[in-house]
Parts: C-alpha cells; sequence; structure tokens
C-alpha cells in the first residue's frame, strides 16, 4: 500500500474515530456503557459503517493493483 494512502487511513480513522471519544450523555439506546448503546446509536454507528466501507474501497483496490 502507498505511503500516501495509509496517511489518508490514518487521517481518515482518526477523523471519524473523534467522535467516539467525546464524552456525552443521554441519547440512543440503552445506558452510556452498554455494546448495546454503541450498536445502535447512529452517532457510534455512522463511523463504524464509514471506516467499514473505506476499508473495503481500499482492499478492492489493492486486490485490483495486484491482478495487473
Amino acid at each position: 500500500m502507498k505511503k500516501t494512502a495509509v496517511s489518508a487511513l490514518i487521517f481518515l480513522f482518526t477523523t471519524l474515530q473523534c467522535n467516539l471519544l467525546i464524552a456525552h450523555g443521554d441519547h440512543g439506546v440503552g445506558e452510556g456503557t452498554s455494546l448495546l448503546h454503541y450498536l445502535l446509536s447512529p452517532l457510534h454507528v455512522f463511523p463504524i459503517i464509514g471506516l467499514a466501507l473505506i476499508g473495503l474501497y481500499l482492499f478492492r483496490m489493492r486486490k485490483r493493483s495486484v491482478q495487473k
């Protein structure tokens, strides 16, 4: 993987994960410390989905470059 792709991935990961580190209360599903809260609250789910899509895109791009 190219250095710029790794740098971009690290940047996106840290930027998207900042929302998860902010102390917050009284929103979403369940208590703030439960696993259910992190799996069902949109504030937590959307960054995780975004990271998964970015990872899938980078994986597919790498797979295509290896096949050529």
